[in-house]
């Protein structure tokens, strides 16, 4: 009788660890467009503060970049920013160049307001939304462009320095 319910016992126990194993195989894994943190090895640059300036502050899509950031009020974007600046926060510009018009992404690593300037103009975001913990990104915002010149505007950030990505989707 002892080794009957003991018996009973151990199936009793057994069962739900074999349906977490069950649920755990048929759960989707999580997907991250860059699992191995493309902070690590990213290079530092400085965010320009002008269109003038921009030609130091260039980013090669796919290519991850730490941008060090000035106060807002001292940078002089080409656009009003949707998050225009106050004094206690950061932001920047970076130029950037497609080659292929196609659909992309802006990941960022800081909750920094996103903007992608062309001829003057704001390009309109397709979607934005928070990435896979596994990315290393915090935000990511999508954006169709056509071959050319962009501005990256970054502003509203409360850290002094951002981790940028710019990814051809």
């Amino acid at each position: 009788m002892k080794s009957a319910l003991m018996t009973i016992f151990a199936f009793a126990l057994s069962v739900p660890a074999a349906a977490h194993e069950e649920a755990a195989a048929q759960a989707p894994a999580e997907t991250c467009s860059m699992p191995d943190q493309p902070w690590v090895s990213a290079q530092r640059i400085v965010a320009s503060v002008s269109a003038a300036s921009r030609e130091g502050a260039r980013l090669a899509p796919g290519k991850a970049v730490y941008l060090r950031l000035h106060h807002d009020p001292d940078v002089a974007y080409l656009t009003l920013p949707r998050g225009a600046g106050e004094v206690a926060s950061f932001g920047g510009m970076a130029g950037f160049v497609v080659e292929t018009g196609g659909t992309y992404q802006v990941g960022v690593d800081e909750p920094v307001w996103v903007d992608v300037v062309h001829d003057g103009k704001a390009a309109e975001p397709i979607s934005f939304g928070r990435t896979a913990e596994c990315s290393g990104m915090r935000k990511q915002v999508t954006f169709e462009l056509a071959p050319g010149e962009y501005v990256l505007e970054l502003s509203g950030n409360l850290d002094d320095e951002v981790g940028v990505v710019v990814t051809r989707l």
